[in-house]
């Protein structure tokens, strides 16, 4: 079982302005509050608010430890409880200009501390962080072995991509990524950092249609390595103008998009591996596997699971690339308008709800119960299963290769990222379009649900306030 910490690049600057003040040698404290989140391959602990310890929150600092207030360890604990999410404890070694290490006082501490959390918080998993001048290590509690394990990684994300830093503890296991020889090419553009990053992603496709399938196969030929697809449809006789890799043996077996997909992606690239989940997004099953995932892409055409990627976008803090495509053609069969966008939602900087992006009046219809749902669609509010709306290839390979351009910069840093790109169709040109956060949404903001993971749970209100003074 695999942890690691994700938290935004706002939130580890501040941390560190707090931690490392330029007039003070003396080390400092403090927590994070955090969100769990569970998958297959272990947790990630999602940071969430950092408090830090000033003066009046200790009874002892110096050069070489620091102790905090039992009344602000309480005040804390009882935040944990209740938003039901993780402790992560924070301390520093002002004088580590190397790679910093716990020290023999802080294993001798947490022997101690860890299991009290885990007795009054519950299980966690619970964890510490020590930061040098120029390193950071951390470690977590396994409840039910009762042993101390290292951290896996510490991811930060922002808008120019994910940072991730490796523990000093994992530095010496670390093992190197190979690059194929097909990707030759492309280490001339970014470089083998870069590649590797790409190698290391592990991405997950909802919708795989007419632009999931397009993205898919770019991403494979881009070197990803680590799928999760998810659609409950199958190949049909109409899906073959637009569906990338699919063929006449596939609508005759009608088999899942997902497990023709799959087959097509080995013969490109026989060490990638995928997960296929011929389901709909809203199972359990698909849900808890895209958990797993580093990055998110929606290829889907209807507005509810666009509200449900949204959320475990912000809540499990997973940058999410939103696709989509749209054409309105008059009864002459002219063109009138057709287009498509690509939106990111990154983790602390704005959801689609910020920007009006998803209808949401519309996702409720269609979540609704068969008899009702058919109601509205009898009553033209939402569409039927039985209605298409128009769709042509070459649109979606340009929606498709744009979202998989904006992922190759966001990963290897290669190009800045272009949050919301609009593009015309009939004037063929991209449109790059405001992306701004809305500081009181309930969904995204750092106060509400970003980063709740599992729980779904807002932090307490009065934890919102920074002054922590008569605590």
């Amino acid at each position: 079982m695999k942890t690691q910490i994700t938290m935004t690049t706002k939130m580890y600057k501040e941390m560190l302005e707090k931690l490392f003040p330029p007039d003070s040698n003396s080390e400092q404290f403090g927590f994070i509050i955090t969100g769990i989140s569970k998958h297959e391959n272990g947790h990630n602990l999602l940071c969430r608010k950092f408090i830090h310890a000033d003066e009046s929150c200790l009874t002892n600092q110096s050069g070489v430890s620091v102790i905090p207030d039992p009344r602000f360890v309480q005040y804390v604990y009882n935040a944990v409880k209740e938003c039901k999410g993780g402790l992560i404890t924070v301390h520093t070694h002002p004088f580590s200009n190397g790679s910093v290490c716990f020290s023999g006082i802080d294993d001798r501490s947490e022997e101690d501390s860890f299991p009290k959390e885990v007795e009054l918080l519950e299980k966690g998993p619970h964890a510490s962080m020590v930061l040098g001048r120029n390193s950071v290590d951390a470690r977590w509690y396994n409840a039910k072995t009762r042993q101390i394990k290292p951290i896996k990684a510490i991811k930060v994300v922002g808008e120019s991509g994910t940072k991730v830093l490796t523990p000093t503890s994992q530095s010496e296991i670390y093992q190197d990524e190979t690059i194929n020889e097909i990707h030759n090419r492309q280490v001339l553009a970014f470089g083998k950092a870069g590649q590797k990053l790409i190698q290391k992603a592990k991405v997950g496709i909802v919708g795989c249609g007419g632009l999931g399938s397009i993205l898919f196969i770019q991403l494979v030929r881009l070197g990803v390595r680590d799928f999760v697809l998810i659609d409950d449809d199958v190949v049909e006789n109409t899906n073959l103008n637009r569906l990338a890799g699919s063929r006449f043996i596939d609508v005759k077996n009608k088999t899942p998009k997902v497990e023709m997909l799959a087959k097509y992606g080995l013969e490109i690239n026989d060490e990638i591996t995928v997960e296929s989940i011929a389901e709909s997004v809203f199972t359990s099953k698909a849900k808890y596997a895209l958990k797993s995932c580093d990055y998110i892409f929606g290829g889907v055409d209807t507005q509810s699971p666009r509200v449900l990627l949204n959320s475990i976008s912000i809540q499990h803090m997973i940058p999410y690339f939103d696709c989509g495509t749209g054409i309105q053609a008059a009864v002459d069969h002219n063109i009138e308008h057709a287009g498509g966008q690509i939106r990111t939602v990154i983790p602390g900087l704005g959801c689609l709800k910020c920007i009006k992006g998803i209808n949401l009046d519309t996702a409720k219809m269609e979540l609704l119960p068969e008899e009702q749902r058919q109601f509205v669609i009898e009553r033209g509010y939402i569409a039927g299963e039985d209605e298409h709306a128009p769709s042509v290839a070459p649109l979606n390979g340009v929606i498709a290769n744009l979202a998989v351009t904006e992922f190759m910069g966001f990963v290897t840093d290669c190009k800045p990222l272009s949050r919301y790109v609009f593009y015309d169709f009939l004037r063929s040109t991209t449109v790059p379009v405001e992306f701004p956060k809305n500081p009181d949404c309930f969904s995204c903001s750092e106060d509400s649900l970003l980063g709740s993971g599992d729980s779904n749970v807002a932090l307490p209100e009065y934890l919102i306030s920074e002054c922590l003074t008569n605590v």
